[in-house]
């Protein structure tokens, strides 16, 4: 083993780059078309709705009162002009 391993660096020497998976990376264009397959195959199928989505616990609904109080105070409305 040689004794420079763990010695400085030339730093006008160029650095290479050992390119071992670039085969297996695919483009990007690769991704997009797989994606929108996807999503494609996802348009077909109609989505659950929980009938308790819509139910909040009392905290949270005190929660969520206070901070819509709280936001409607700095809210300006535009005026019809």
């Amino acid at each position: 083993m040689s004794s420079t391993v763990l010695g400085d660096k030339d730093v006008n020497a160029a650095q290479t780059v050992q390119a071992t998976e670039s085969k297996d990376i695919k483009s990007m264009e690769y991704h997009r078309q797989v994606l929108q397959s996807r999503l494609e195959e996802d348009k077909g199928k109609p989505t659950y709705v929980s009938p308790s989505d819509n139910i909040m616990s009392p905290c949270t609904a005190k929660l969520s009162a206070y901070r819509n109080k709280h936001v409607m105070k700095y809210v300006s409305f535009p005026l019809n002009s």
